[in-house]
């Protein structure tokens, strides 16, 4: 899932990540992130809420993006979250423009992001 920065940082130190939520979305049990053309860390997912307001979610979201400005959100709360040991880094014209979805057996035998679309 790519991300920016600061949705990384609080997925690291907080354990939660928020995005916009979307109806009929399908969760997994595991969350990989993708910033800077890698995937650098992964998350347990130990719990989700869905469809939260984005008036419960006050001093948590951006005020300048525009995903920040959504009316409903999806919170995962990550059990943990660590950094890949071998991050898979994007090679060729393989593009992570939003939520990807892949077997956690494909993830694991990835070497490329590549691998994986």
């Amino acid at each position: 899932m790519p991300v920016k920065a600061a949705s990384l940082e609080r997925a690291l130190k907080e354990k939660r990540y928020i995005r916009p939520w979307r109806k009929g979305a399908k969760h997994a049990a595991f969350l990989a992130f993708y910033h800077q053309g890698a995937i650098t860390h992964v998350g347990r997912v130990k719990n989700i809420c869905v469809k939260v307001g984005k008036d419960d979610l006050i001093g948590l979201l951006p005020k300048n993006e525009k995903w920040g400005k959504k009316e409903y959100y999806t919170i995962y709360d990550l059990a943990y979250a660590d950094a890949l040991k071998d991050p898979i880094f994007r090679e060729g014209k393989c593009l992570v423009q939003s939520k990807l979805r892949v077997p956690f057996a494909k993830f694991v035998k990835a070497k490329t992001v590549c691998d994986m679309v």
